[in-house]
């Protein structure tokens, strides 16, 4: 994700790439005017990042934290988790977004902060629809099951034909955002 935001965003010259994980950034004291994290604040420390955020923070700034959630409720996605579940790919799925949602007002000072939710159905060709579903880190993986990995692109292909329209599927979800001080 960094290196295709390198490659997105090199043309702005406010833009700055840092190799350093969430709980030490390596950025100054109070230089930020808000920090934000779009579908990783699961992966940090929750004990170490409220620090390092409240450290690079200028005074009464805030923290975001985004997600896109595939929404549970339309039918296209319901099947699409028939077919991950048969795979064993939603480990972390629904369930890990679920749990993240329940204790994220925890970490935001005073237990609070602002919930936002938006729709956000993303029109997307087969080739994008098969790599959401294939990179997630539990997904089958080639190498290491073949049989498994090309059942699991049938039967994603095939709910992506079911469903196309001129070689696209509007997948719907929602963005939930948090914000508030840490």
């Amino acid at each position: 994700m960094r290196r295709t935001a390198e490659t997105d965003l090199s043309e702005f010259d406010n833009f700055i790439s840092v190799n350093a994980p969430a709980e030490n950034t390596g950025l100054q004291d109070r230089s930020c005017d808000f920090v934000t994290a779009a579908t990783a604040f699961h992966w940090f420390d929750k004990d170490k990042f409220p620090p390092e955020c409240r450290r690079i923070i200028k005074n009464d700034a805030k923290v975001v934290l985004v997600w896109n959630i595939r929404d549970y409720e339309r039918k296209i996605i319901k099947k699409d988790f028939v077919i991950r579940e048969k795979y064993g790919v939603v480990l972390r799925g629904l369930a890990a977004i679920l749990r993240i949602a329940e204790d994220l007002p925890r970490f935001f000072t005073g237990g609070s902060c602002e919930i936002k939710t938006f729709r956000n159905d993303v029109p997307v060709d087969r080739e994008t629809y098969l790599s959401m579903n294939l990179s997630r880190s539990y997904s089958p993986k080639e190498n290491e099951n073949p049989e498994k990995y090309n059942a699991f692109v049938k039967e994603l292909n095939a709910l992506f034909d079911d469903y196309q329209v001129h070689g696209l599927i509007v997948f719907p979800q929602i963005t939930k955002s948090y914000v508030g001080m840490v």
